[in-house]
């Protein structure tokens, strides 16, 4: 995982927001191969 995690994305996500799901579903598919 990044070690850059804005505050504002974990609270959001935390928060359920589909926002902050769709940048974690970009992030994991930036990881896939």
């Amino acid at each position: 995982m990044m070690p850059v995690l804005d505050t504002s994305f974990i609270v959001d996500l935390l928060r359920g927001k589909r926002g902050a799901l769709q940048k974690l579903a970009e992030m994991e598919a930036q990881e896939s191969p």
